[in-house]
């Protein structure tokens, strides 16, 4: 077992309450309502935050808010660990105070999002200037139905209605929701072929888990496609473009160490994390990295999608560069012996990924037009995690909007999460976003890179080094609006997996750090699963956590509010919240709720009790998926820092307001004179429909830790830098 017995595990309903006294309150919980039970003795149990999180015959948050109009229930794990005591962990459904609209919520309105046509200009073009008889092969997607809920909500339900109990009953669960999504996909997709068939045009392949199509015309039939409402967007068919410091250098730079060290790389017993990588070139499937210890494979679906389908292959040819090198990054290990030339712990670790235990599932998209395939390929599996090195050339609008955006979105409704390689454009221009898409999906977490050699300072310089100088910049007020950019990490490696079955390969790009960030996200999966439970499936989860992995570099010195359109989160720093991992006094909390419009909720910080001077820092992110952000809306909510003296009355310390981002972001450096604290997220304008939440309403996770940075001997964290 890999989870620190010292925490003393509590099986409540923790209820948060910021009234008019810091006394923490025992629930009054009614019979219907349970909270989840974080059971860790036998591996089956499916361990999550939502089990039976039922009040009043009806499902938290989905279908009920709250338990009256002036409190709101939220939903996740916490620790808390004060100076002299055993940390505690609460797990399940806690009810906070709703907030409501006060006078110093600063906030300026942005310039609405630009919104794209639904034919993209290129197409537009071709129309005019080719001849009637010219074919050419386009991509396009369908809009979903009225009543479509997202495969992953409708898990939660199922949780939440005590059909899920097992690993077993999840697995399938999702396996049948992805069926039902199919047989929707297909519905929809049969309607709109009869159309395409009807005016000419030839299908040239369906997308299975998706709502898109991929189809050959003519101008005259485009022309009268683009008039047809059932379509969403449609796009021109792309070139496809692949974006040293050695392993050793990035575990310790990166603060991955602490969490390979503890065995947690990628297996909960008894079942190995599944992450997938996508790539146009092919992989060494035999190279002895994959194995599982001497003998065997960590290899698990292999599928080639090409001429509008994908198929499950035995290996992929000749084996290139690029996808051996992204893939042994991913999940690449040599710890168990797995190659017999390679003796040296140090030597093993060093040519290494970081998902090490999990279970690599590859996809190879070859052609221009086998993107979209994949990407609705792989939403069918379920995987937590995807990392992907290959972009569509030509499209730096930022929009969001197009039709791979789209699939990145569809995977993040099916519980996956892209790491999608920014790009190596530059970053010359502060007025020019250069990300390619789907980068711009706003179901994506892009990675930039810093370190612009593989021969440099080595360790430090994946700690303090400058940004790369080919890492793309996110977006700007005029191109883009998001910052897009989410994290960093170590672009240039040396001793990278290689054709011939070696470690002789060094490369610099973007490519090489989304896979690093990818990993370690695997290894934060199965931290939290061994740790809390399964709340870190939602994808919200696990991408609001990531975005507390940054140290808060920035353009001009570190960022206190909000992320950077160059930098994300900045520099990935992996942070372990655990006794082993963090400074004693310490807080860590990750919570879904539902914000609506001009109200929030308060969040008390260490349990509603004042914070002594021994904290000397707060990390605290805010994240929500709007894939209206498609059609260029979006819903505003913003994350404020405060405290007080007294409990009643409360001034705000810090404020992320940003009007264009779906993700917010509060630090702070400060706490002496002994205050109460809290958080408030708040609905600026919420206006979304379609999440989990209902009418007006906006789904968000939440997260934060607060800690002490002295560091001392006795903790022993010297590898782990502090936040301030």
């Amino acid at each position: 077992m890999k989870s620190d017995w010292s925490i003393a595990r509590s099986v409540l309903a923790l209820v948060l309450i910021a009234g008019c006294n810091n006394d923490q309150k025992e629930p009054d919980i009614p019979k219907s309502f349970s909270a989840s039970e974080a059971i860790f003795d036998d591996f089956d149990v499916y361990a999550h935050p939502m089990k039976e999180a039922v009040y009043q015959d009806k499902v938290i948050l989905q279908d009920i808010k709250g338990p009256n109009e002036r409190e709101r229930f939220v939903v996740g794990d916490i620790i808390t660990a004060t100076s002299g005591q055993t940390p505690q962990i609460f797990s399940g459904v806690a009810i906070n105070q709703i907030a409501t609209a006060s006078p110093d919520d600063v906030q300026t309105d942005a310039t609405p999002f630009q919104k794209r046509e639904r034919l993209h200009n290129e197409l537009s073009d071709w129309i005019q200037k080719a001849p009637v008889t010219e074919k050419r092969e386009i991509n396009l997607t369908i809009n979903r139905p009225a009543d479509y809920v997202p495969s992953y909500d409708r898990f939660e339900r199922a949780i939440a209605l005590g059909k899920v109990n097992s690993q077993t009953d999840a697995k399938n669960i999702r396996a049948e929701l992805a069926n039902e999504q199919q047989a929707i996909v297909e519905r929809e997709q049969n309607i709109l072929i009869a159309e395409i068939t009807g005016v000419g045009g030839t299908i040239l392949g369906k997308c299975l888990n998706s709502f898109c199509l991929s189809v050959e015309v003519t101008p005259p039939q485009l022309k009268k496609l683009n008039a047809n409402d059932r379509i969403h967007f449609i796009d021109p068919v792309t070139k496809i473009q692949n974006n040293v410091i050695g392993g050793l250098e990035v575990l310790a730079g990166a603060q991955i160490s602490q969490y390979v060290d503890a065995n947690f790389d990628g297996y909960v017993s008894p079942n190995r994390i599944d992450a997938a990588i996508l790539e146009h070139t092919s992989f060494n499937t035999t190279h002895p990295g994959f194995k599982n210890s001497t003998s065997g494979s960590r290899i698990g679906v292999k599928r080639k999608c090409t001429g509008g389908s994908c198929s499950a292959v035995a290996s992929f040819g000749t084996a290139q560069a690029h996808a051996t090198a992204t893939s042994g990054l991913l999940a690449g290990d040599l710890m168990d012996g797995q190659d017999a030339t390679i003796t040296t712990t140090d030597a093993r670790s060093d040519r290494s990924g970081y998902g090490r235990e999990a279970t690599v599932n590859m996809w190879q998209a070859p052609y221009d037009s086998d993107i979209d395939e994949a990407l609705a390929d792989i939403s069918n599996f379920g995987y937590p995690v995807l990392s992907m090195s290959i972009s569509a050339t030509g499209d730096t609008t930022c929009l969001g909007s197009g039709v791979l955006s789209e699939e990145v979105n569809d995977l993040f409704d099916a519980g996956t999460v892209t790491f999608f390689a920014s790009g190596n454009n530059g970053h010359v221009s502060t007025t020019n976003c250069v990300v390619e898409e789907p980068g711009s999906a706003v179901g994506a977490f892009v990675v930039g890179a810093h370190v612009n050699s593989a021969s440099t300072d080595g360790e430090i310089d994946v700690r303090s080094g400058s940004i790369a100088t080919y890492s793309d910049r996110g977006g700007t007020s005029s191109e883009g609006q998001r910052t897009i950019i989410d994290l960093t990490a170590a672009g240039c490696r040396q001793n990278l997996f290689s054709t011939s079955g070696g470690y002789g390969s060094t490369a610099c790009g973007t490519s090489y750090s989304a896979p690093t960030v990818a990993g370690s996200a695997i290894d934060f999966i199965d931290f939290y699963k061994s740790t809390f439970g399964n709340g870190i499936d939602d994808p919200t989860s696990l991408t609001a956590n990531m975005l507390l992995m940054g140290d808060r570099q920035g353009e001009s010195g570190f960022l206190n509010i909000g992320f950077s359109n160059l930098w994300g989160a900045g520099r990935q720093k992996m942070r372990k919240f655990d006794s082993a991992g963090m400074d004693n006094p310490f807080q860590y909390g990750s919570l879904t709720t539902c914000i609506d419009h001009q109200t929030g909720i308060y969040q008390p910080l260490n349990n509603g009790n004042r914070i002594s001077s021994d904290v000397d820092v707060l990390k605290a992110v805010v994240f929500f998926f709007d894939r209206r952000h498609e059609d260029g809306v979006m819903d505003d909510i913003n994350l404020f820092l405060e405290r007080s003296s007294d409990n009643v009355t409360w001034t705000k310390v810090r404020s992320s307001v940003s009007a264009v981002d779906e993700k917010e972001r509060v630090f702070h450096a400060d706490f002496s004179g002994n205050y109460y604290w809290r958080l408030k997220v708040f609905g600026y304008s919420v206006t979304a429909d379609q999440t989990a939440c209902g009418t007006n309403s906006m789904k968000v996770r939440y997260a934060w830790f607060f800690e002490d940075s002295d560091r001392e001997v006795a903790e022993d964290l010297d590898d782990i830098d502090t936040e301030d």
